[in-house]
């Protein structure tokens, strides 16, 4: 099988996503992204990555770094509570509960992490954000990274406006033991479990109840019992945004914001063959938040050729190769269901009005495109409404695959 005309393999941070092919850096991408931003690193640590710096983010599997780093890329996103990670501040709410702040190591290699220890009191003892606005209709998530003291389980409860829902974690194995809302594990370290839990408003309403982290002491007790005044367990990193949940953003005395990610590649002075490309994208799909939010477009310029949501239908995650511009409107309109937070291969190859689609290994039927496709010299992250994306493995070729060869090339 020939080589690709272009190949980017994640190995590095800094102003460029770096292409191994070509060799003389025409293929590499520019990078920008105008304020700080966190990743996972190397050593499975939260660290803080500066303006303009690009993120290579490293998996977690069964709470060790597993496999190659991605690159990571999400549009804007802001951390809507304050002091995330000191819950002594008066703009926590303490219920039955007191905090001892900077007592072990967070997530982030810091001794930042508070401890929430129950009262002598009986009752229900939980910590919360209070005033917090919501708007009916408008998709949030919550998120906060919690690890076992003397309790090891805990409930999460979120408020739409009109609903509560909760969520039973047990902090031991990092499971859902039960639950009414979209709630998921993130992060697994160092005895370290992120939890996240998304919601619909269902109303347009300022409230104190945006995230209640519950103690628990017992894995089917209830939330109230009387406390010992000693046991507990730890909190760091709380996070609420407009929504899927995103990479962590630190705040202190007001809100935070990590501005859009731009990723461009310009290879037109590359050697091509008109009409004639087929391109093979590794990646993990984040979630998008609304009809058409594009992870990657491929164009000339003009025309266009994107990988974007297609269905924001409750909390679905639908994507699909869609073209637009000259010549192009209807290019491939399946519907293709990819599996979020999991690694998904693409690969489309086009001569003419001739194309091919494989996913995973497999054949996918498409309708029959219209129009030419453009020869791609422009690859973006950047244009439009983005979704976030982990680029593993971007490949370009100028040539027209067979179907075996590319159901090949996507096999994961």
């Amino acid at each position: 099988m020939a080589k690709p005309k272009l190949a980017l393999i994640p190995a590095t941070q800094g102003s460029k996503l770096y292409s191994v092919l070509p060799a003389d850096g025409v293929g590499d991408f520019d990078f920008s992204r105008g304020s700080a931003a966190t990743r996972i690193n190397k050593d499975g640590l939260i660290e803080t990555v500066a303006s303009g710096v690009s993120r290579l983010n490293y998996p977690l599997i069964d709470g060790v770094v597993s496999g190659c780093p991605s690159h990571l890329l999400e549009p804007q996103r802001t951390n809507l509570f304050t002091y995330s990670e000191d819950l002594t501040k008066a703009t926590w709410d303490k219920e039955s509960c007191f905090i001892t702040p900077n007592l072990i190591i967070a997530p982030d290699g810091t001794l930042t992490a508070d401890k929430v220890t129950e009262s002598v009191v009986w009752g229900a003892h939980y910590y919360k954000k209070i005033d917090v606005s919501l708007t009916n209709g408008v998709k949030y998530t919550a998120s906060v990274f919690l690890k076992k003291g003397e309790r090891d389980r805990t409930v999460i409860r979120v408020f739409d406006g009109v609903n509560s829902f909760s969520n039973q974690i047990n902090l031991n194995t990092g499971i859902i033991e039960n639950g009414d809302a979209n709630a998921k594990i993130f992060y697994n370290f160092n005895g370290w479990i992120g939890i996240e839990v998304t919601f619909i408003a269902a109303a347009t309403i300022v409230t104190s109840f945006a995230l209640r982290v519950h103690l628990m002491p017992f894995q089917f007790g209830g939330t109230q019992y009387a406390g010992d005044g000693v046991s507990g367990f730890y909190a760091w990193g709380n996070q609420f945004e407009i929504g899927n949940r995103t990479s962590y953003i630190p705040t202190v005395a007001s809100t935070e914001t990590r501005l859009v990610e731009n990723c461009n590649n310009d290879f037109s002075i590359l050697p091509t063959i008109a009409n004639t490309t087929t391109i093979v994208l590794k990646f993990i799909a984040k979630g998008f938040e609304n009809n058409f939010d594009e992870l990657l477009r491929f164009s000339d310029g003009t025309n266009q050729i994107a990988l974007e949501g297609f269905s924001n239908i409750s909390f679905n995650n639908n994507y699909n190769i869609y073209g637009d511009g000259t010549g192009g409107a209807g290019m491939v309109t399946n519907n293709l269901q990819l599996t979020t937070n999991s690694i998904n291969i693409i690969s489309f190859s086009y001569s003419g009005t001739s194309l091919r689609f494989s996913h995973n290994g497999n054949t996918i039927a498409t309708n029959a495109p219209t129009g030419n496709f453009p020869t791609i010299t422009k690859i973006s992250h950047s244009i439009g409404n983005l979704s976030s994306i982990e680029i593993l493995e971007l490949k370009v070729y100028n040539d027209f695959k067979t179907q075996e060869d590319l159901n090949s090339l996507t096999t994961i």
